[in-house]
């Protein structure tokens, strides 16, 4: 068989696929309507933060964002973890469960465990009160962070 007939013959196998399934595919399909989107929260226009050398925690009326600024040749910072205000149940300074080293915990709604933020010393005792007066006035009073296990030995 020669080369045209090869070719003739693979375009009559393709064209006829195709002329077959031409009205499949261009039946119009059913479709569902869309649902509508969620509105976006709104952005904050001044969101306060509590920052040291290596950790940010940036806090708006839309919940809380950790922040690790980057090692060696990644100087920038880095979101860790970010939350929603409704999702928070409780914020709280407690040790871990095999450590002794107090650190901030976030439970929420949709997890079983903590999420772990941050180990209490990344800032220092001043730092931890601005960052408790913010949660407070940002959440209405509905977040208490209590600080008295920073006193912990």
């Amino acid at each position: 068989m020669g080369a045209g007939a090869v070719i003739w013959m693979i375009g009559v196998v393709l064209l006829g696929g195709s002329a077959l399934l031409w009205p499949a595919l261009s039946a119009h399909r059913r479709r569902t309507p869309a649902r509508p989107a969620a509105p976006a929260p709104p952005k904050d226009a001044h969101p306060e933060s509590v920052t040291a050398e290596r950790h940010e925690v940036v806090i708006d009326d839309n919940g809380l964002t950790v922040r690790v600024r980057g090692y060696a040749y990644t100087t920038g910072w880095t979101a860790r973890c970010a939350l929603s205000w409704p999702d928070v149940v409780a914020l709280e300074l407690d040790t871990g469960t095999y450590d002794s080293i107090v650190s901030l915990y976030a439970t929420t709604r949709t997890d079983h465990f903590r999420k772990h933020l941050l180990d209490a010393g990344a800032f220092d005792r001043d730092q931890w009160m601005t960052l408790r007066g913010i949660v407070l006035a940002r959440t209405r009073g509905r977040l208490r962070l209590d600080l008295s296990p920073l006193d912990r030995p």
